[in-house]
């Protein structure tokens, strides 16, 4: 298992990468496309650009890799480590090393690794009852959207602490949720839902202060594993945040 971010804790990558994102500080979209697109086919002018050491470490990294650093950063903003295949890099790396041990014969089997990313399997199970309703309410009130030609907004459900048959179902204009924020490193704003920051002061972060101060004194552990559907005495369960 690979964390996503394991690139940002090696020096040589965040030399590198810290370079690479100096170059695009400043400039317009327009501008960010073209230098990309520049650095990506021209290898000399790419050279010119950053110190031979980070230089390296560049050429020493997969082709595929090569665009995701550059290209990935470039259009998206500020340069997202999680955005490259670091294990298929290390995939690729470890080949390397396997291939020069089976030519001294200190290696004698074979590598074929497969990757995959578990980005959202590793967080999901069983939906419970609660999950279903609320992806079929969803589902009903797009196509509703769609039906009456509401381009431009998203579904909202209300009420969702009642019974799914109290819950009420709506739209809601995409420019509504937007803020004007700044874009990092670019010196441009662009507009992006804010993130929904957690309120210290809120009732959901209260209670759970309150139960952290009973935990420090209390052996009150158990991890009966996910809500599941199956589970008759589980499955209409809600989370202590959303009943909040």
């Amino acid at each position: 298992m690979i964390p996503e971010g394991l690139l940002n804790y090696l020096p040589s990558f965040r030399t590198l990468f810290d370079e690479i994102n100096k170059l695009f500080e400043g400039k317009d979209s327009h501008e960010i496309f073209e230098l990309a697109m520049k650095m990506t086919v021209d290898d000399d002018y790419l050279k010119s650009l950053i110190t031979p050491w980070s230089y390296q470490v560049y050429q020493n990294l997969p082709k595929t890799i090569q665009v995701q650093v550059i290209n990935d950063r470039a259009l998206q903003g500020p340069f997202r480590v999680s955005q490259i295949e670091t294990e298929k890099l290390l995939a690729h790396l470890v080949g390397i090393e396997l291939e020069k041990r089976k030519k001294s014969g200190e290696y004698k089997s074979s590598f074929g690794p497969v990757c995959h990313y578990f980005g959202y399997q590793g967080r999901t199970a069983m939906p419970t009852t609660f999950d279903c309703s609320l992806g079929t309410a969803v589902g009903f009130g797009a196509g509703c959207l769609i039906e009456q030609r509401f381009s431009g907004h998203v579904v909202s459900i209300r009420n969702t602490t009642l019974p799914a048959e109290n819950w009420r179902i709506g739209g809601v204009p995409i420019l509504a949720l937007l803020e004007s924020a700044p874009k990092l490193g670019f010196g441009y704003r662009k507009l992006v839902v804010p993130a929904n920051e957690v309120d210290l002061n809120g009732p959901i972060y209260q209670k759970f202060k309150q139960l952290q101060r009973y935990w420090e004194v209390v052996d009150h552990y158990s991890n009966p594993g996910p809500t599941q559907f199956y589970d008759p005495d589980h499955k209409n369960d809600l989370t202590a945040s959303i009943k909040l």
